[in-house]
């Protein structure tokens, strides 16, 4: 909701939506180098004690068809459903794609909400269901993978097109060695 900052002039401000909005545009993700945030103004959102989500892994064989799939199942979803796309290889060659899961609307809405996801295929494994919040926010931590050296990039892209469907499952098929994992976030 605000910042408080010290720009590369030198000078203190408070950026808000009222108060040097350009600023405050510009911290929220319209570029870098503006100063340094000394501190943040957050808006908090009360959760559940306890939510519906987990993981959905499947073979990458199929993956075409479950991307393309995916992006009708989030266009006819509640915003209260949250689904991330990771993709990668894993030790002996496996190539996988999870759907990471998160539904925070009403419970008894859970199965329904989320059970075109799990028709997308037989999954290899399937631990969506209701979960203690803290629990659930910690499911996608990489544990026991130290020291783990990685390098990531990203970008914004508007939609799941064939093109990027076809980019994302053609990298994983054709990756040299375990270690590759790529997310695609709504």
């Amino acid at each position: 909701m605000a910042a408080e900052l010290v720009t590369a002039d030198g000078e203190w401000r408070r950026a808000s939506a009222t108060e040097n909005a350009d600023l405050f545009w510009a911290l929220r993700g319209g570029g870098g180098n503006f100063g340094v945030v000394t501190s943040f103004t957050f808006r908090l959102h009360e959760v559940t004690p306890v939510m519906y989500g987990g993981n959905l892994q499947f073979p990458i064989t199929g993956g075409r068809e479950m991307l393309r799939s995916l992006g009708d199942i989030i266009a006819a979803a509640p915003d209260e459903l949250y689904v991330d796309v990771a993709m990668g290889t894993a030790p002996e060659n496996v190539r996988w794609l999870a759907f990471n899961v998160c539904y925070c609307g009403p419970s008894g809405e859970a199965e329904r909400v989320v059970g075109p996801l799990r028709k997308l295929g037989k999954p290899l494994e399937d631990t969506l269901a209701a979960t203690p919040y803290d629990q659930l926010q910690g499911s996608g931590d990489l544990r026991g993978l130290s020291p783990l050296g990685a390098y990531g990039k990203g970008g914004l892209v508007y939609g799941i097109t064939p093109t990027l469907v076809d980019v994302m499952v053609g990298a994983t098929e054709s990756a040299p060695s375990d270690g590759l994992m790529m997310w695609l976030q709504h």
